[in-house]
């Protein structure tokens, strides 16, 4: 029997680690994970069970093949071992067909770890990482980006943002970005790699705005509406936040769908449709609202609910005349 054949014992007893945690909504037995990069399976499934792992972050995979660096890539120092492998891997085809089903074998917790030398190299492996098994992505914004004139797109607070933000659309996976130390303040492309997803759920409502307050055309309502799900979605690593926040959301996809069976109604009945110029008691409640959180979300809260309940006052009314 050879090694590759044999069963995947390992040198030390099973141990269930605890305690258990979440990571941008996503179960983890423990806080333990292996940094990207550095997980071979291969060999460390002799010492330890790998399932039993808070999760595998795996190497990170590219569109074709990476052959890495060439020439020397390692330097031992007396306390340190400095390498530049560069990214060498053998594409995500490969990682699909071999790495990844290994580890869901034995119920690892994956994050597959993606590389790319521009927007297109990321946007084409988180294509096919989206129907595949991984638990979550990491995007690894470290490396030479061509997009971003051959600099580590981590360093581009803009470059950043327009990436992440077209990653959004392609997968409803939870995803992760690994950021750059060459930044003189790292909570700059931080928050550019959160709000990302805010951008893209603000992205989507501008045709209902042009349309409705100023000269934008009438848009495409049911197409809009099959647009929004949890691709677009802010995500936030508070459970409680993400609980909020997909709840909030898809009520602007319910109200967002009386705006068009409202608009269905005018046109049945040849009712035209004046452009208006936004209500200004929404602005006026909001100059109410207190400027430290908590506090701030509950007020806006509080607002949004006084604003649901008049458009329902508003229904009720017109109901009867319309609907009779």
């Amino acid at each position: 029997m050879t090694t590759d054949n044999m069963q995947h014992g390992n040198l030390y007893e099973r141990y269930e680690w605890k305690p258990p945690t979440q990571v941008a909504g996503v179960p983890w037995k423990n806080p333990v994970a292996t940094a990207s990069g550095t997980f071979q399976y291969a060999a460390v499934r002799w010492f330890y069970d790998v399932s039993q792992l808070g999760a595998v972050t795996t190497k990170g995979v590219s569109p074709v093949p990476w052959e890495g660096n060439p020439g020397i890539r390692t330097a031992e120092g007396p306390s340190s071992n400095i390498n530049a492998v560069g990214l060498q891997n053998p594409g995500v085809d490969h990682y699909l067909e071999d790495d990844l089903p290994k580890l869901k074998a034995i119920n690892a917790n994956v994050i597959a770890n993606v590389a790319g030398h521009c927007d297109d190299d990321y946007a084409e492996v988180v294509a096919k990482l989206n129907d595949s098994p991984a638990d979550m992505l990491e995007i690894n914004v470290s490396c030479p980006n061509v997009s971003a004139g051959g600099m580590s797109v981590g360093t581009d607070p803009v470059a950043l943002s327009r990436l992440i933000t077209r990653l959004r659309k392609i997968t409803d996976k939870k995803m992760i970005v690994k950021l750059t130390p060459n930044v003189t303040d790292i909570t700059v492309p931080a928050r550019a790699a959160v709000e990302s997803g805010a951008d893209a759920l603000l992205d989507w409502l501008k045709p209902y705005e042009q349309f409705t307050f100023r000269d934008g055309p009438e848009p495409d309502f049911i197409a809009l509406h099959r647009q929004i799900g949890k691709s677009v979605m802010p995500k936030t690593d508070d459970p409680w936040g993400q609980a909020l926040i997909d709840s909030m959301v898809l009520l602007i996809k319910e109200e967002l769908h009386h705006f068009w069976q409202v608009r269905e109604a005018m046109l049945a009945r040849n009712i035209p449709f004046f452009k208006t110029s936004p209500s200004r008691y929404a602005k006026g409640m909001l100059k109410e609202v207190r400027t430290h959180e908590p506090l701030t979300l509950i007020d806006k809260l509080i607002c949004g609910a006084y604003i649901e309940a008049r458009s329902c006052e508003r229904f009720a009314a017109l109901a009867p005349i319309y609907f009779p």
